[in-house]
């Protein structure tokens, strides 16, 4: 996608908005739309997307590791932990999984398993 790749992340979420419309089962188009909208800072609607991505496919990494990452940066810790346990069973060398944990598992002041997955990273 050419305005993805110029980092025009408005026109991005204009096309992906539009493909999901089209498309709404095409799972891959609403993991971007979600990491686009997280790029424009616009968290609630990346959750939203994101979600969405991860009740058409629970078995995708992509959907559960963004969203944890979304979830974090609305301060939705508990949120962000369920999400990032999700995402470290499919991928559990996964460094974003592995971070997400850690960055829970710390703003949830469980210090023990935060840095037992910091360990991981």
């Amino acid at each position: 996608m050419r305005a993805q790749s110029s980092g025009d992340r408005e026109r991005a979420a204009r096309h992906l908005e539009k493909a999901v419309r089209i498309a709404p089962l095409f799972v891959g188009a609403w993991n971007n739309l979600g990491a686009n909208y997280y790029l424009l800072k616009r968290y609630d609607e990346a959750i939203e997307c994101l979600t969405h991505a991860t009740d058409l496919d629970p078995r995708g990494f992509a959907g559960w590791v963004n969203l944890a990452g979304s979830l974090l940066a609305r301060h939705r810790f508990e949120d962000a932990l369920e999400a990032g346990r999700r995402a470290h069973q499919i991928r559990p060398h996964s460094t974003p999984a592995n971070s997400h944990l850690a960055l829970s598992y710390y703003y949830l002041n469980d210090f023990e398993q935060a840095e037992k997955y910091f360990r991981q990273v």
